[in-house]
């Protein structure tokens, strides 16, 4: 026999699902985007915004509220359009769900089954355009995605690119410093790898002294403190670098154990990996903050230098978080285009020439720091 108190927490779960599935069909995040009455989307996550690049002027449904899948609202949707699709990533969920309605959709079976679906491949599948033909709009230079303007882990990954060193990287917003321009991260496994992957290289590799290991605060704490505590049990010689900007950047600025705060807001004891490192008896420990180049430069070059466990917390505040910005925008006065080896979406080309967009720029001065012909002012300067 079932006991009663078992019976009670199914049925109060039937109910709130019931209430869920009501609520789905009138949430907020829920919206129907109406362009066009023979064609419409059904779409989620990322993939609203490459059908957004991709089908302008398609009627848009877009989900924000997964499950349970508004049942209701698909059916009105779908009863306005002529031609239905579903363009999504991963595995065929709303595909099915509204296949089981009885509804007729187009989606992975007929789209893209293998591989990521793309703004170019919805439209070489859906407008029958031909491989790597766009449209005039997107006539404009390619960049690859890069840290926001003003953000902290640039002046980072220049120094460690500048230096040519191997960075063992880790999972956070600052892996991007994979991607060019930077090109200064060489591996990427999985949140907290980074320190144990260094410290099993300066075991065994002839060119240990040139790696760095890379990690963020939250990571950190996640699983970087074992690690951390396995390199100085073992006489480990590793240089770490802790990005701590105070906050989960990468998953949409969570708080993190270093934050101070909880997940509900209240406060919290703070975790300062300076005084953790400290603890596990790691003696050469140092504080820098992100835009302090020459002062960061010093300390690597030091760190790596030594035959002990090093470790350098690089202070920074997240742009995207603390939008007030660090000072006036500045301008280029010279075309020497060192600059555009930061990546900055604020520093671009005009004319062939080197141009900062104030209303981008957040006057960090990573960029005057690097320029060796001193051409980068403040905005208001001649």
């Amino acid at each position: 026999m079932v006991p009663s108190h078992a019976l009670q927490r199914h049925f109060d779960l039937e109910k709130r699902q019931t209430l869920l599935e009501a609520l789905s069909n009138t949430f907020d995040g829920n919206r129907i985007e109406m362009r066009s009455l023979q064609f419409g989307v059904v779409t989620s996550g990322v993939s609203y915004l490459n059908v957004r690049e991709a089908l302008p002027d398609f009627s848009v449904l877009k989900i924000g509220m997964t499950y349970p899948v508004p049942h209701q609202l698909i059916r009105n949707f779908a009863s306005q359009v002529k031609y239905l699709y579903v363009a999504g990533e991963n595995r065929p969920f709303l595909e099915e769900e509204i296949l089981a309605l009885g509804v007729a959709v187009e989606g992975k079976q007929q789209l893209l089954r293998v591989g990521e679906l793309t703004a170019e491949a919805l439209r070489r599948r859906i407008l029958h355009t031909s491989a790597g033909q766009k449209p005039p709009a997107e006539d404009i230079p390619e960049r690859p995605p890069q840290f926001c303007p003003g953000c902290g882990h640039r002046g980072v990954f220049h120094l460690l690119a500048k230096h040519r060193l191997i960075v063992i990287g880790d999972i956070g917003c600052y892996s991007l410093a994979a991607l060019p321009p930077h090109d200064a991260m060489d591996t990427i496994v999985c949140m907290g790898a980074s320190i144990g992957m260094d410290h099993g290289f300066r075991k065994v590799a002839a060119t240990s002294e040139c790696t760095v290991a890379v990690i963020g605060d939250s990571t950190f704490a996640h699983s970087g403190l074992a690690s951390l505590a396995n390199v100085v049990y073992n006489s480990g010689t590793s240089t770490i670098i802790i990005l701590d900007n105070h906050i989960t950047v990468m998953t949409g600025h969570q708080p993190s154990p270093s934050s101070g705060k909880t997940l509900k807001g209240q406060d919290a004891p703070i975790l300062d990996p300076t005084a953790v490192s400290k603890a596990l008896g790691i003696r050469n420990v140092h504080e820098c903050d992100s835009y302090d180049l020459a002062s960061l430069e010093r300390l690597l070059l030091d760190s790596i230098s030594r035959k002990e466990c090093s470790v350098i917390v690089v202070r920074e505040r997240c742009a995207i978080v603390d939008r007030k910005p660090y000072g006036p925008p500045y301008k280029v006065t010279d075309e020497c285009k060192v600059c555009l080896r930061l990546g900055c979406p604020a520093i671009t080309l005009e004319n062939n020439q080197p141009f900062i967009l104030d209303y981008l720029c957040y006057g960090c001065g990573i960029c005057v720091k690097i320029c060796p012909n001193r051409a980068i002012v403040a905005g208001d300067e001649p």
